[in-house]
C-alpha cells in the first residue's frame, strides 16, 4: 500500500506542477501577445521550466532562453542578474547591427535616409517607418516643432513659412524623437561608432521618389 500511495502522491505532484505550468503559459503567452517580446528568459526548476516550454505557444517557445541560476541562501541572486543582463544585452547588440546592416542595404534605393535634412523631411510625411538615433548628451543642435503632429523643422522659418506661430524649440534629437513617436514610428538607439550620418538616419514605410 505504501508504494501505492507514493505513486498517487507522486502523480498529484505532477498533476499539479502540469496545471501550474499551464497557468503559468498562458500567462507568458498573453504577455507576449500583448507586448511583442524579443526575448523571453525562463530560470528555476528543470522539470518545472521543461513542463513550461511544452505549454507556450510555438512562437513563444521559439523566443525564449532558458538560463541557469537562482536565489542562494541569503536570498541574493547576482549570477542570476548577471546573466539575464548578458542575455538581454546581447539581443539588443545583435538586433542594433542587424537594424544598420539593413539602413546601409537601404540607402541609395529611396528606401532609407540619413543625415537631419533627410530624416527631418521623412517626419514631416510621416514617412519614417524606424528612426535610428544615436544621443550624444553633448549634442546641443537645435530644431523646432509645433503643435501639430508633422510639424518639426531644422529651422524656425520653416515653420513660419507654414503659418505656425512662435514654434517651441529644443535639441534636435529630442525633436527627431518627438516626430517618430507622434507618427508611430519605433525608435532604435545605436552607439555612434557604425551609425548613420549626422547620428539620424530612417527607414521607410514607403520609397523615396527618384
Amino acid at each position: 500500500m505504501e508504494g501505492v500511495s507514493q505513486r498517487r502522491n507522486h502523480q498529484r505532484a505532477e498533476n499539479s506542477w502540469a496545471d501550474n505550468a499551464r497557468s503559468e503559459a498562458d500567462a507568458v503567452a498573453r504577455l507576449a501577445d500583448s507586448h511583442h517580446p524579443r526575448l523571453v528568459l525562463a530560470a528555476g526548476d528543470v522539470r518545472a521550466i521543461q513542463m513550461l516550454r511544452d505549454a507556450v505557444p510555438a512562437q513563444v517557445r521559439d523566443i525564449m532562453v532558458v538560463i541557469e541560476g537562482g536565489r542562494t541562501v541569503d536570498g541574493s541572486s547576482d549570477d542570476l542578474a548577471d546573466e539575464v543582463v548578458r542575455q538581454v544585452s546581447s539581443a539588443v547588440a545583435e538586433d542594433t547591427v542587424a537594424v544598420l546592416h539593413q539602413l546601409r542595404g537601404h540607402l541609395g534605393q529611396g528606401q532609407a535616409g540619413e543625415g537631419a535634412d533627410a530624416v527631418f523631411d521623412a517626419l514631416r510625411q510621416s514617412q519614417v517607418e524606424l528612426l535610428v538615433v544615436h544621443d550624444d548628451p553633448d549634442d546641443d543642435r537645435r530644431a523646432w516643432f509645433g503643435p501639430e503632429t508633422g510639424q518639426v523643422a531644422l529651422s524656425s522659418q520653416e515653420l513660419d513659412d507654414l503659418g505656425i506661430d512662435q514654434p517651441h524649440s529644443a535639441r534636435l534629437i529630442d525633436v527627431a524623437l518627438l516626430g517618430a513617436l507622434e507618427t508611430g514610428a519605433s525608435v532604435r538607439v545605436v552607439p555612434h561608432g557604425g551609425g548613420p550620418a549626422g547620428d539620424l538616419g530612417a527607414l521607410l514605410r514607403w520609397p523615396t521618389a527618384g
